[in-house]
């Protein structure tokens, strides 16, 4: 590359689904052809592999601008396929074009050329804002077709714990697991007849309940899995409330008994005079010690003395550490 101006590519593809057809090479031809048009010298390639342009966080990104900030002044140019590639941000795009400019490096978009003057930026700027309303817009028909889904009953998410996913299209959407499904529905049972919920969480664990990447099922994981009522065919979402089109795995009056069950077991005591935690306030306030709490002021700063407690022994104190006793 002696005499020629160093540029880096910067192909992008948004989904692992893309990693499959040939949109990335498609890029890479396109970008390297443009260089070699151009006279330009192709430094080095950083490829965004089923990444968002929707954050910055992205591991390619990131490398190509520690790179640029550790060769300072001998990258020449930066390309991209299109716009888009590089952002779907108009916050995100500026940003990385003021980290470019820093260094007097050109952006070019092969697809999307525009003059290398006011005009020239206001164009790349326009660029980089209908990369966001596209963005924008698909996240609103995503978001329709979704709230469609839902009241027509179907799950649009991964599935929980103890169901399988059927498909984009199919009916119904959710299946159960033949491994883990039985175990559920048994946690239902068991915790519904009275049995404690830790011990019937570690004899499931032991018997196989997992989750699809082959874990165990933690016990806050087991407390949230036991209030879903996915269990009981019901579909709760902030995007609506419908019957599944799944086949329920425990039926509704059990559900309702678990929950319950389990609003009893993990509720706090209320009375005002017994320390507990969660009631430090009632506690302190009650207390005889107490009593000139908020009347008796500090000679030094003037404000309202208040109480402690520590290690059963209490005391008034001044906010500001003046006082003390």
């Amino acid at each position: 590359m002696t005499g020629r101006q160093k540029v880096l590519l910067y192909p992008r593809v948004s989904s692992q689904d893309q990693l499959g057809n040939n949109s990335l090479p498609m890029q890479k031809r396109a970008m390297a052809a443009y260089a070699e048009g151009e006279g330009f010298g192709v430094w080095k390639v950083f490829e965004e592999r089923g990444v968002s342009a929707t954050t910055m966080n992205r591991p390619a990104l990131q490398e190509m601008l520690r790179f640029i900030d550790e060769h300072r002044g001998r990258v020449h140019a930066v390309l991209v396929y299109d716009y888009s590639r590089l952002a779907r941000n108009t916050a995100d795009h500026l940003s990385i074009r003021a980290r470019l400019d820093k260094y007097k490096i050109r952006l070019i978009s092969i697809t999307q050329p525009v003059t290398d003057d006011p005009f020239g930026e206001f164009q790349e700027t326009l660029h980089a804002s209908l990369a966001r309303l596209d963005n924008r817009m698909r996240a609103d028909r995503t978001k329709a077709g979704m709230v469609a889904a839902v009241a027509r009953g179907r799950w649009c998410h991964q599935a929980p714990v103890g169901y399988l996913n059927c498909g984009r299209n199919a009916s119904p959407s959710l299946r159960p697991d033949p491994n883990c499904a039985p175990l559920v529905a048994e946690a239902f049972d068991r915790v519904a007849g009275g049995e404690e919920v830790g011990v019937v969480h570690a004899d499931l664990i032991r018997r196989g309940l997992t989750t699809r990447r082959g874990r165990g099922v933690s016990r806050t994981a087991f407390y949230m899995l036991l209030g879903n009522p996915v269990y009981a065919g019901e579909l709760r979402t902030k995007l609506g409330v419908a019957t599944g089109d799944w086949k329920p795995l425990v039926e509704p009056s059990i559900w309702r008994r678990v929950q319950t069950t389990i609003s009893r077991r993990t509720a706090r005591p209320s009375s005002p005079d017994t320390r507990t935690r969660g009631s430090k306030r009632p506690y302190r306030r009650l207390r005889r010690d107490f009593e000139l709490r908020g009347f008796l002021k500090c000679a030094e700063c003037g404000k309202k003395v208040t109480g402690g407690v520590t290690k059963g022994h209490a005391y008034l104190h001044c906010p500001q550490g003046h006082v003390r006793g």
